[in-house]
């Protein structure tokens, strides 16, 4: 991860409109109201699972990184648990990007 990048990225998703109807960038969603972009995952390396653990812990390193840049710029972020979204979405219709994220982390720091 290369956290000057993921800033500037951070920075151009600020200014930039949302769509007008929903798709895909950057390989996560998109749409009325929100963007979502995937700055690293694990899910392709289940197989090994050393190269695994070994790239969650760089990914997590990584973000905290990342998020003790972006807490400087706009103050401590609130952790929320994605995991009560995603049994919800057995149940009830979840708007995205929601529906997409807690089938794919977690947790989320907003």
């Amino acid at each position: 991860m290369d956290i000057a990048r993921h800033m500037a990225l951070l920075d151009e998703l600020c200014v930039r409109p949302f769509p007008a109807g929903h798709g895909s960038s950057h390989g996560g969603p998109r749409g009325p109201g929100h963007h979502v972009v995937v700055l690293a995952g694990s899910h392709s390396l289940r197989a090994d699972p050393a190269s695994w653990a070994a790239t969650v812990e760089q990914i997590e390193a990584e973000c905290e990184a990342l998020r003790e840049r972006l807490t400087a710029r706009w103050g401590p972020p609130g952790l929320w648990n994605l995991q009560t979204v995603l049994l919800r979405t057995e149940r009830e219709e979840i708007p995205e990007p929601w529906a997409w994220l807690s089938a794919r982390a977690g947790t989320a720091w907003l």
